[in-house]
């Protein structure tokens, strides 16, 4: 059984829900749903479905569990690689999903693969239909001047009933993170999603988790671009190819072109290299991402079996045989 879309919509509309299998939200839950931490590149991931993610997602926001999620692209992993900050933010996210087709190359290429692309982009319909369902609140925050509030209003239409408590500017100075922080109190969502752009959204998130009181906050770029209908989302038959980004290249050339013209060539590259030096066994001489200093584990909601350690050890765990 396969969950049908909130209305009809055209080929390439965001709000044009991928589906997925339905499991009763009931039976999910963050210890129910198993554990898919596998290490990429020497970062942490979770390998979870579409499905999955969003379940999870919506459990952490009902626990209240004060959680962040990110989620990681070619580009992500080339900032990683400079920005330590970035890095760390990172390691201290609850969750960290891969999104895109330059992440799933190199997850082939160090095996296994990834089971699916849970994408923020792809999450959003899903977490406005379970929050509707679940009674969960949503506030937005980021994105260009009047961005947030025109996806309000479509999510609003798509889902009635869906409640967005509060649309922000995307001013993260101090004095702009003082205005949402005070205004983030006074309405406390359930669902906090931060389109910053990488790396300040991840670095701002991770500086005010302790001051944000949302059950659970997304780092979700440019999402705000697509459900507000400022830009358009690539026909999904694009998006099944691996190409959405050749399409998002064609509607903003002039901010995406060194991201992809320079960045993806930049990641291949990198992995190949990790790739071919892990392989011969020879020191490497291209070095994944440093790992995290022993006292600083991931930031993991407490009753989680990554918080307690008595959940199972990651399936790809760093090893000599699986070092990637």
């Amino acid at each position: 059984m396969t969950r049908s879309r909130p209305r009809p919509s055209p080929e390439g509309d965001p709000f044009d829900e991928v589906p997925f299998t339905a499991v009763p939200l009931e039976t999910a839950g963050w210890p129910g749903l198993p554990d898919r931490r596998r290490r990429l590149l020497g970062l942490d991931v979770d390998d979870l479905t579409l499905e999955e993610a969003a379940l999870r997602v919506v459990e952490l926001a009902r626990e209240r569990r004060r959680a962040w999620v990110a989620f990681v692209n070619a580009h992500c992993f080339n900032v990683a690689r400079r920005d330590a900050s970035y890095l760390e933010a990172l390691r201290g996210a609850s969750l960290v999903l891969p999104d895109g087709v330059g992440v799933r190359l190199a997850a082939r290429l160090f095996r296994p693969g990834l089971r699916d692309n849970p994408n923020g982009t792809d999450l959003f319909p899903h977490l406005c239909r379970f929050a509707r369902e679940r009674g969960l609140s949503m506030a937005l925050v980021g994105g260009q001047a009047g961005v947030a509030e025109a996806t309000a209003g479509r999510s609003r239409a798509a889902w009635p009933g869906l409640e967005i408590v509060a649309t922000l500017p995307g001013e993260f100075s101090a004095d702009g993170t003082r205005r949402i922080l005070e205004t983030l109190r006074h309405r406390s969502p359930d669902l906090l999603l931060v389109a910053g752009g990488v790396p300040l959204q991840e670095q701002w998130i991770a500086s005010h988790l302790a001051e944000i009181p949302a059950g659970v906050t997304l780092a979700v770029g440019g999402l705000f671009d697509f459900y507000s209908g400022r830009l358009p989302r690539a026909p999904r038959v694009v998006r099944r190819c691996g190409l959405e980004w050749s399409w998002r290249l064609l509607h903003e050339p002039r901010r995406l072109a060194a991201r992809y013209l320079l960045g993806n060539p930049a990641f291949l590259g990198w992995i190949a290299r990790v790739r071919l030096h892990l392989a011969s066994a020879l020191p490497e001489a291209e070095p994944m991402l440093p790992p995290p200093p022993v006292s600083s584990p991931r930031s993991v909601p407490s009753g989680s079996p990554r918080a307690t350690g008595d959940g199972p050890a990651p399936p790809n765990a760093r090893s000599p045989r699986n070092p990637a």
